[in-house]
This record gives structure tokens, C-alpha cells and sequence, in this order.
């Protein structure tokens, strides 16, 4: 599950002039659902919360599957470019 929340980060390039926001939205409320193969099984992600880290604002991201954290990560968006930190 690590790897597809990986491929979502690393989707491909932005253009020098897109700002990421509609690449990436990371307003906190925004959430990505999948279903997985052929279960009933969902996968989400979610724009939880925002937090402070050093001089940074980052979105923390929380994956589920059926309603459990199976992972959480802070993300930064910085000069067109996206940071896990």
C-alpha cells in the first residue's frame, strides 16, 4: 500500500508555471478513494490536518483501508515541487 501512496506523490512533472494546487490538492478535507481489485475493500486518502515542521506548513496525509490508518506522512509543496517529510 506504501508504494501506491509513493506513485501518487510521484504522478509525473509540473509544468514551471502550474503552482501544484489542482495537481495535487492538498486542501485538509480532501480525500481520494479506490477501490481494490475486485473487493469491497476501499482504500483512502486523506488531507487530515496541517502541521508545522520547522519554518515549513505541511498536510499530513492519512491512508486507510476499510476505516484502518495503515499510514500517515507530512507532505510540503514548495517552488513547483512536492516534499515528504
Amino acid at each position: 500500500m506504501r508504494s501506491l501512496v509513493c506513485l501518487l506523490l510521484l504522478a509525473g512533472p509540473l509544468a514551471a508555471d502550474d503552482d501544484g494546487k489542482d495537481f495535487y490538492p492538498m486542501k485538509v478535507g480532501t480525500k481520494w478513494t479506490y477501490t481494490l481489485g475486485k473487493q469491497d475493500q476501499k482504500f483512502i486518502v486523506t488531507a487530515a490536518a496541517q502541521e508545522k515542521v520547522g519554518d515549513r506548513t505541511c498536510v499530513k496525509f492519512e491512508s486507510r483501508r476499510n476505516d484502518q490508518l495503515i499510514a500517515a506522512e507530512l507532505v510540503s509543496f514548495e517552488k513547483n515541487a512536492f516534499y515528504r517529510i
